[in-house]
Order: C-alpha cells, then sequence, then structure tokens
C-alpha cells in the first residue's frame, strides 16, 4: 500500500499504527519493499537522574503528524538508561514528536518534549536528555512549543539538518569519537554562555538574574580523552568566607569539537543563591568552582578554579 510517491500510503500507516502502539512501537516494518531505505527516527534518551530513586516511571506518548501512537509506561526494570524511543517506516518530512514525563510515586517532577523532521531514506539519532535542572522544583515552566533543555526552555522542535544519523552506539561515543583519542582524561573550568573563554586564578565573573528567577553565572568546560556523547557534567561550588556549599548541577551534554584535540561545552548556567542566601551577601565574594565529566565508559576527569563573583549584577 503506496501512494503516488512512493510513500507507505495513509491505510496503511494507520494500520500499522493502531497494531504498533498497543506493543509500545511507533511502526511495524511492512509498507515499504525490502530493499527499500528505512526511514525513521531514535530519540535517545539519558539522565543524571536515578531511576527508582528520583524518577520511577517514564510516560513517553509517541505522535506523528500530531496523531497519538499512545503512550509507554517504563518502570521498574524497563527503567533503563541509554533508552531508545524509536519512530520506524516514516515518510520523508513526517513530524515525530516524543513527549516523556518522568514521574516519582505518581508525581511529574520532570518533563521533556523531542521534535523533528523525518528524511527519506535516513534513521536519524535525535538526542533529548533528561536534566535534573529540568526537574521540579528549580526547573523553568516552559510555554507551549518550549521544552526543558539543561535548565533553560528551548524550541522543543529540531531542524532535521542539524542531525546525525543514528548508531547503535550513540550512547557510548562513536569509534572515532573525536574528544576521547587515548589521551589522558583532563578538564579545565572556562566560562561564557555562547563559547568557551578560559578563566585564570581569581578573575570576575558577571552575576547575572536568571528568567525563572535566582542568580547565576554562565560557566563552560574544555576537555579530552572522555566521550563526546553521554558524558555528565556536574558543577560543584562554595564560598568559603561564608562557609557556603552552593547547590551542585550535574547535566548531561554533548561537546563540541575544539582546537588541539579538545572539546568543548559553554552556556552552563550555575545558580549561585538559594533560600537563607540571598544573592546581596555573595556579590564580591570569592567562588570555588570545580566541574567534574565523567563518561560511560567510567572514566572522569576534574578541573577547579577560584573566582571572584561581581559586585554588581547583570
Amino acid at each position: 500500500m503506496h501512494d503516488v510517491a512512493g510513500r507507505p500510503s495513509s491505510l496503511c500507516r494507520w494500520f500499522l499504527a493502531v497494531l504498533a502502539a498497543p506493543l509500545g512501537l511507533v511502526w511495524a516494518a511492512g509498507c515499504h519493499g525490502p530493499d527499500a531505505p528505512v526511514t525513521g527516527v531514535v530519540v535517545g534518551v539519558v539522565t543524571d537522574l536515578r531511576p527508582g530513586v528520583d524518577i520511577d516511571e517514564l510516560d513517553v506518548e509517541r505522535k506523528v503528524d500530531g496523531r497519538s501512537l499512545g503512550t509507554t509506561v517504563y518502570s521498574g526494570a524497563k527503567l533503563a538508561f541509554p533508552l531508545e524511543v524509536r519512530f520506524a517506516d516514516l515518510a520523508g518530512g513526517d513530524e515525530i514528536d516524543a513527549i516523556m514525563v518522568g514521574k516519582a510515586q505518581g508525581h511529574p517532577v520532570i518533563a521533556r518534549e523531542a521534535r523533528t523532521h523525518a528524511v527519506e531514506g535516513k534513521t536519524l539519532l535525535l538526542r533529548a536528555p533528561l536534566a535534573s535542572a529540568c526537574a521540579v522544583p528549580l526547573g523553568p515552566q516552559c510555554a507551549a512549543g518550549l521544552t526543558c533543555a539543561a535548565g533553560s526552555c528551548v524550541d522543543s522542535l529540531v531542524d532535521s539538518k542539524v542531525l546525525p544519523s543514528y548508531s547503535p552506539s550513540w550512547a557510548q561515543g562513536s569509534t572515532n569519537d573525536v574528544c576521547k583519542t587515548g589521551s589522558a582524561p583532563v578538564v579545565t573550568v572556562g566560562e561564557g554562555q555562547g563559547n568557551y573563554l578560559p578563566l585564570s586564578e581569581l578573575q570576575v565573573v558577571q552575576v547575572e538574574a536568571g528568567p525563572q528567577g535566582g542568580y547565576h553565572v554562565w560557566l563552560a568546560a574544555r576537555m579530552k580523552g572522555l566521550h563526546q556523547s553521554g558524558s555528565v557534567t556536574t558543577i560543584t561550588g562554595s564560598i568559603p568566607e561564608l562557609g557556603y556549599t552552593v547547590a551542585s548541577s550535574s547535566l548531561i551534554f554533548t561537546f563540541d569539537p575544539d582546537e588541539g584535540g579538545f572539546c568543548k561545552i559553554y552556556g552552563l548556567r550555575f545558580r549561585l543563591d538559594d533560600d537563607t542566601h540571598k544573592v546581596d551577601t555573595l556579590l564580591g565574594k570569592e567562588l570555588d568552582v570545580q566541574i567534574e565529566v565523567s563518561d560511560t565508559d567510567g572514566d572522569s576527569a576534574k578541573g577547579s578554579m577560584r573566582l571572584r563573583l561581581s559586585s554588581d549584577i547583570k
């Protein structure tokens, strides 16, 4: 059952959707000929949340062109990461939508939406990490069309042109991982919202007001010897003068290649204040920062820097 363009007919695709949804699948093969390239999308989900502790259930609703294909509930032994949400046997241009809600004891604690368009003859990988920075109570409430990623609201629709092809090794890094090249793991602390910028000891970093409340500085990291994808970046900090340990932040990012065999990540929002430490008491103080990157092979490295917070707020 195909239409005149060689795509699965709407009847065929509807029939497969009805069959596949109760099984937790999106499409079953069968509408395309045996030699036709597969058109699909795999949504790759990793998290720094602890399955069974921070979340004990993940509900995933799948949609194609706005039509729901049902919801799959992952719990118990099925709640394991990395997790793959598969959309297969699509037609080029189809919009896929994965709507994920993580729960603890029945209460929603984190949500993530991932949308893109299928490309004819390709199976794409769409990464959608569930970052603890997006979990309640710290995560922002995002408007329709936006979703939380790395603690900020971003467009839930990702341009398919920037997506790589799916590989079964996506969560471990590919065999030609540009970041993990055999060098000893190393991490350097930097700053920057739009790029990695180097820092020196006791350099002043600007305190900024966050869009959802709270105050932060923008940090960045440069590393080598660790996987480009699936690595957990953890930021810890303290203000020694006040005996104050700042709440840590753990996120899962894909690093960008950088010069000299290094890879970089930037735009790491590190919140400084809490209910008992108002921002006015922190301005101008020294801040000890540590950034640790740990990959799926169990390798890790840490970078540390003592900085000084600005005396004003931007």
